[in-house]
């Protein structure tokens, strides 16, 4: 079997408007987490523009859900979202630019800059507090801690070795 043949077997070749065609019980479970995080943030989305947040985009999803309301340094918000520094800088520009965050002098260090929320984004983020709510909920509880402990289980479980030193986290790829 062909290197690209044996590739193919992994995942469900998706259509020509990049939709795959009914995952099932044998679609690999790499590809259903990322149907399914497309599905919930998608959903939030959805939720965050019927609740007035028109202008906040599905890429911005990754940077609210790591900043604090102390705030974060870019550089560690960028670790923490898994992209580089300078991508995460322009979305936060973006996001500045809306309203949803400011960047603020630390106060333990007058040469850095926290990121924090504004009260629109203070907002955003109680509002897709209730998206999160109604999307658990719709699962059921007994569902949903079923998820969860899969879920933890998945984290817990270390996928990398010595034997493949090609591994490792993104971050230390882009290092």
């Amino acid at each position: 079997m062909t290197t690209i043949a044996w590739c193919l077997t992994l995942v469900k070749v998706p259509d020509y408007f990049g939709a795959v065609p009914d995952p099932d019980e044998d679609t690999p479970v790499l590809l259903l987490i990322t149907l399914v995080e497309r599905h919930l943030a998608e959903a939030l989305q959805s939720h965050l523009v019927a609740a007035g947040f028109d202008d906040h985009r599905v890429v911005h999803h990754n940077v609210m859900a790591h900043v604090t309301f102390e705030g974060i340094r870019l550089t560690e918000l960028a670790e923490k979202a898994g992209i580089t520094k300078q991508a995460m800088s322009e979305l936060v520009i973006d996001l500045e630019q809306l309203g949803y965050l400011v960047r603020t002098a630390d106060p333990h260090d007058r040469r850095a800059k926290l990121i924090s929320f504004t009260d629109k984004g203070r907002a955003a983020v109680r509002e897709a507090m209730r998206a999160f709510a109604k999307m658990e909920s719709a699962l059921g509880e007994r569902s949903l801690s079923s998820l969860r402990r899969s879920l933890l289980t998945i984290l817990a479980t270390p996928f990398t070795s010595a034997d493949h030193p090609a591994g490792g986290s993104a971050s230390d790829r882009r290092a």
